[in-house]
């Protein structure tokens, strides 16, 4: 190829990498814009357009640079301008060599060997065996007659290695045109390739974040039992003596059963959730995240209250109260 058409090729890639550099773009970034494998974006930078057949290269060219803010048309041409030069320039230096080249035949032999002979005449014109001499003078003048006869015909009839080969090829390698494919139909094949390259991204399983759990604590301020129940499943009893402290700690709610519930002080969450009832008094609660959701107290007669510890009380008065805070 001419060097000349090898600087405007380059030229071509040179100015699409200056643009994209211009406007702060990585490879990267225009592939994923363009849709174009990132591998045929350097090639192009680089002035190399052979990576595929014309059509795909004349396509991902105008994308390239109309997404460069240049003319795409216009380095269309360019490049195809350059391949026509490419194409044309070789065959034209062949037309040239053969031009000066002459191909060599006895005809052009011929007249330096009549000149000698010619010579020879006039050395021996004078011999004693002038006809003897004479005789074979003529011999070899219908010689050299008959030597140019069959050259020019020869001539005629054989053309040169060199000129014959160039016109079989020219019969045999006709100028084809590649078929145009539509623009639309080569990025389409191209995005398939390039979704087809790239592996499936695996999205993690994002674990669900665990809802944060609800702290009761149970401050006993006289002798008290008392029995509590996490969530509906933990269940547990307790005898606390004033001074006595215990956390629990739950996902949805407590339910409690206390035997004297004028002996003890509840906070949930850190709050006072107030007084429970009077000593005494028999209290069963339910308490959830937004606080106290039912409470019931029952009262024992007050000639007749037994001890608390035990959690039983008399059925004779019992007074029910449901509180919704």
């Amino acid at each position: 190829m001419n060097s000349n058409v090898q600087t405007a090729i380059r030229e071509i890639g040179q100015e699409i990498a200056r643009a994209r550099q211009q406007l702060g773009k990585s490879i990267d970034e225009i592939a994923h814009a363009t849709r174009i494998n990132p591998k045929y974006l350097e090639f192009m930078e680089q002035g190399n357009f052979d990576f595929l057949p014309r059509p795909y290269v004349k396509a991902f060219l105008k994308t390239y640079a109309n997404t460069l803010n240049l003319d795409g048309e216009a380095f269309v041409e360019r490049w195809q301008e350059a391949e026509r030069m490419a194409t044309t320039e070789p065959a034209r230096g062949e037309m040239g060599r053969q031009s000066i080249q002459e191909p060599a035949s006895g005809a052009h032999v011929a007249p330096s060997k009549i000149v000698s002979a010619g010579r020879s005449i006039g050395q021996v014109i004078t011999s004693k065996y002038f006809k003897e001499t004479l005789a074979g003078i003529g011999l070899v003048a219908a010689l050299l007659v008959l030597m140019i006869i069959f050259a020019d015909q020869g001539e005629n009839d054989v053309q040169p290695p060199q000129k014959m080969q160039t016109q079989v090829s020219e019969t045999l390698l006709p100028e084809t045109k590649v078929p145009e494919i539509p623009f639309e139909q080569v990025l389409a094949e191209n995005e398939a390739r390039v979704q087809a390259s790239v592996p499936p991204q695996q999205v993690a399983d994002v674990p669900e974040p665990e809802q944060e759990k609800i702290k009761l604590t149970l401050i006993a301020t006289d002798h008290v039992w008392v029995k509590i129940i996490l969530d509906g499943v933990e269940e547990s009893e307790h005898i606390f003596k004033a001074g006595n402290r215990m956390s629990w700690e739950a996902t949805e709610s407590f339910s409690l059963h206390i035997g004297n519930a004028g002996g003890v002080k509840l906070e949930l969450n850190g709050k006072a959730l107030g007084p429970i009832g009077e000593s005494g008094d028999v209290a069963r609660l339910q308490l959830t995240r937004q606080g106290v959701q039912s409470r019931r107290i029952s009262k024992p007669p007050r000639n007749n209250r037994r001890s608390s510890t035990d959690g039983a009380v008399s059925t004779t008065v019992d007074t029910t109260v449901n509180r919704n805070n």
